[in-house]
This record gives C-alpha cells, structure tokens and sequence, in this order.
C-alpha cells in the first residue's frame, strides 16, 4: 500500500512537472548540488539595474542645478535694471524659474528614489 502510494506522488509530479526531475531543480534544468545551480540561482534573482554615468550625472547636478537657478535668478535681475522688458515679460521670465526647480528637484529625488539605498 505504502509502494502505491508512493508511485502515485510520482505519477503526480510527472504530470505537474513534466519531466519528473529532482525536487531540486530549478527552472534552467539544474539539480542541487551542481555548478550551475548557484550560477541559476544569481541569474533568477531581482536584477538591479544601475548605470554609473547615469549616478555621477545626478550627483552632479545636485550641486550643479542650484548654481545655475541662482545664477539665472542674478541674470534676469541684471536685465531688469539694465534693460527695457516689455510689461508682461520680466515676470513671466521670473515665473518660469520656479516651475524649473520645481521639475528639476522632483528629477533629481525620484533619480535617487529609483537608484536605492547607499
């Protein structure tokens, strides 16, 4: 009874399994114990992509956007004083800068959400 039994979990995992290999194996066809399991193993696990240009640009520009928006700020305050702007001009261009940060400081906190911890 108990050969019966044991033949029929063996009928069952042929038919769910198809192939009838060991407990052990994993989806690229490997059994426990051999070389390629740990390989098979790396390669199913969460893939993290990173891009090291892509992480020096962003660190970079941390430090490099609130130069630029300070220095666009001092440039459209020169222009007002030295030069004539048309009535709906200066502040339109003054309105604009705070949208840009706006854009840029999202950029830049969901490019470092998205690169992970560290």
């Amino acid at each position: 009874m108990a050969k019966n039994a044991a033949s029929k979990a063996g009928d069952k995992q042929d038919t769910a399994g198809g192939s009838g290999k060991a407990a052990g194996a994993d989806k690229l066809g490997s059994v426990e114990g051999s070389g390629e399991q740990a390989v098979a193993t790396r390669l199913q696990g969460p893939q993290i992509l990173s891009s090291l240009p892509f992480q020096i640009l962003l660190f970079l520009n941390t430090y490099y956007f609130p130069i630029v928006w300070l220095m666009t700020l001092a440039l459209l305050v020169y222009k007002g004083y030295v030069f004539q702007f048309a009535t709906a001009a200066y502040p339109m261009e003054v309105f604009v800068l705070f949208p840009w940060a706006m854009a840029e400081a999202s950029r830049i906190f969901m490019g470092k959400a998205c690169m992970g911890p560290g």
